[in-house]
């Protein structure tokens, strides 16, 4: 497990942790493939393989549950990597739905190629991080030495509040408290279900050829 995230992982409560061999039921939305690979791995036997078609958009995989838990401060972590050539961009997060209060908000960050991360404000718009956030000028996602590397991410949320508690990029943690989440409500829908939902999207962005990539060791808890 990543140093980093242990201070979090030691206090939390599980919800679930997987190595995809399995246990996790991945839904595909949007166009591409998703298969399990026991080449590229991080740790166990296999990874989860995600992959753009060429000349379309973005693959996203999507975790429901359809028991939220009762704590709603909620974190998910993984460890993925790219093929870089055609990477676009891969986003992460989490949604959370309550049909009683008709409650939908979520938080995601985007990590683009050649780029900084981004993160949605309230307001839906997508922010850059500064510098100051200790992020490089140019977010490394490229093949070291020959060797693939695998990057790690963490994102904590705290729907009581509607807002991002912090967020582990690598060897990076941003103190993001005080930074509200978004409500998806006005543009997919008012919340008919209760329900949480964690995420990955993979696109090609402007590459008119196929994008790769692959996530493992996902962890989803709840603080």
């Amino acid at each position: 497990m990543h140093p980093d995230a242990l201070k979090y992982l030691s206090n939390a409560k599980i919800i679930f942790i997987d190595d995809m061999e399995g246990a996790i039921k991945w839904s595909k939305y949007g166009w591409g493939n998703i298969s399990k690979d026991d080449h590229t791995v991080f740790n166990g036997d296999s990874s989860l393989k995600l992959e753009t078609s060429s000349g379309l958009w973005a693959i996203i995989e999507a975790l429901r549950l359809f028991s939220p838990p009762k704590r709603k401060k909620v974190g998910f972590c993984f460890w993925w990597t790219v093929f870089s050539d055609n990477f676009g961009y891969i986003e992460f997060g989490i949604e959370y739905r309550n049909a009683n209060k008709n409650y939908r908000k979520a938080g995601e960050v985007f990590i683009y190629e050649f780029h900084r991360p981004f993160y949605k404000a309230e307001n839906g718009s997508m922010v850059e991080f500064k510098p100051i956030s200790g992020f490089p000028q140019r977010y490394d996602t490229s093949q070291k030495g020959g060797d693939i590397s695998w990057h790690f991410a963490m994102i904590i949320i705290d729907f009581e509040k509607d807002e991002y508690v912090t967020l582990i990029i690598d060897d990076v943690e941003v103190n993001m408290k005080g930074i509200k989440i978004y409500d998806r409500s006005t543009k997919e829908g008012m919340a008919q279900s209760n329900m949480m939902e964690v995420f990955v999207v993979l696109s090609n962005g402007t590459h008119n050829r196929t994008a790769t990539a692959f996530i493992d060791d996902v962890v989803v808890f709840s603080l």
